[in-house]
């Protein structure tokens, strides 16, 4: 590699973010510092030398980026993906239109309700839509669903099949790997299931495979 003053190397390297000095920054250096020296002067070609010769050969500093491209927001379509910037950090959401003054409305991923945010804060985002969560049932949901598949049973009018009436350890036949046995009434289950003992093991049988002795008139 062609000699460069240390003072210029490390210039170089850190104006150009780099490890290395590229080999045409090198060959164009030597050109320069060759002249430099020949007409007298000593040392490093120095700051404003090293910017001439890296502009001339279009290098541009690591910093600075191309202008970012303002987003059209009248043509982007409601429903884009977008991420914002909301207290100090960058949000997913979707963009739902526009509100006073030509804000932007944003549905954030974590927020039901949405938020108006100024068009400079926001930017377009490619990001898949988040999958959609199966609704936690409640407490009182859970009860509710309980209670209709208990008034099924109710609605029935037939007492044989109308479980919710039937005593722990009530006689009854179920039908047992496909043999009709005498067992005993263990439990109702929410899914209409019928939990009953045989030889003292208990075992789940669908409510039509259950008879309930007492009420069978035999």
């Amino acid at each position: 590699m062609a000699f460069i003053v240390p003072e210029d190397e490390q210039s170089i390297l850190r104006m150009l973010g780099l490890r290395e000095v590229p080999p045409d920054v090198a060959l164009e250096y030597q050109y320069r510092i060759t002249w430099f020296h020949g007409f007298g002067h000593s040392g490093p070609l120095g700051i404003e030398g090293l910017v001439n010769l890296l502009r001339f050969l279009d290098y541009k500093p690591k910093s600075l980026s191309a202008p970012k491209q303002e987003v059209d927001w009248d043509s982007v379509p409601k429903g884009q993906r977008v991420e914002a910037r909301l207290h100090g950090d960058w949000k997913l959401g979707v963009f739902k239109g526009f509100g006073d003054n030509y804000v932007l409305q944003i549905k954030f991923d974590d927020d039901e309700s949405i938020r108006e945010v100024p068009k400079h804060m926001a930017r377009l985002s490619d990001a898949p839509l988040p999958k959609e969560k199966d609704p936690e049932l409640t407490a009182v949901q859970q009860q509710i669903i309980e209670q209709e598949q208990v008034d099924v049973f109710q609605d029935s009018g037939d007492p044989q099949t109308d479980w919710t009436t039937a005593k722990v350890g009530e006689e009854v036949w179920a039908e047992i790997q496909g043999e009709l046995q005498d067992c005993k009434f263990t439990k109702l289950l929410n899914d209409g299931q019928i939990v009953v003992t045989f030889e003292g093991n208990p075992h789940t049988v669908a409510a039509d495979k259950v008879t309930r002795a007492a009420l069978s008139g035999a």
